[in-house]
């Protein structure tokens, strides 16, 4: 019953709508009105947002150091100073405000340095002609624990 009244009361199709034709040169318009300004406008507004910074998230030093360490644990066994900067620097907010090239590697040098004191080493071992630092492999939570219990004991 529904669906006789539908049939008897909807409008019936029709043949003669849009040709293909009519429809690309539809699309066309379109195009050319959406991308009108195109790149001439992205040079215009682009000056205009280099003088804009955008205000630096608040980040824990702690929360760096621990999501770091525990990076560079999970994925390796035995990991390098450089291994730990790079998962310090992932660790970090996209926009560290305006530090420029060497106040930048002054931060991450000094929470690599911060880093390597809280990992608990389980021996040192030459690779590749340099010193490589070696940790057992935990789990996140084994991490936090040990580390938690190295704050209270140090």
């Amino acid at each position: 019953m529904q669906r006789q009244a539908t049939f008897a009361t909807r409008k019936a199709r029709t043949h003669d709508g849009e040709t293909a034709e009519a429809r690309l040169e539809r699309w066309d318009r379109e195009l050319r009105a959406e991308v009108a300004d195109g790149l001439a406008g992205v040079a215009r507004d682009v000056p205009a947002l280099s003088h804009e910074q955008p205000e630096a998230p608040e980040w824990s030093r702690e929360v760096v150091l621990n999501t770091a360490l525990a990076d560079v644990q999970s994925t390796k066994a035995g990991w390098t100073a450089p291994d730990l900067t790079r998962a310090i620097s992932d660790a970090l907010p996209d926009h560290l405000g305006d530090l420029d090239g060497a106040r930048l590697t002054q931060l991450l040098d000094g929470l690599t340095a911060e880093s390597v004191k809280l990992a608990t080493p389980l021996k040192h071992r030459p690779a590749r002609g340099r010193w490589r630092r070696t940790t057992a492999a935990h789990s996140s939570a084994t991490l936090r624990d040990e580390l938690e219990l190295r704050r209270r004991r140090g």
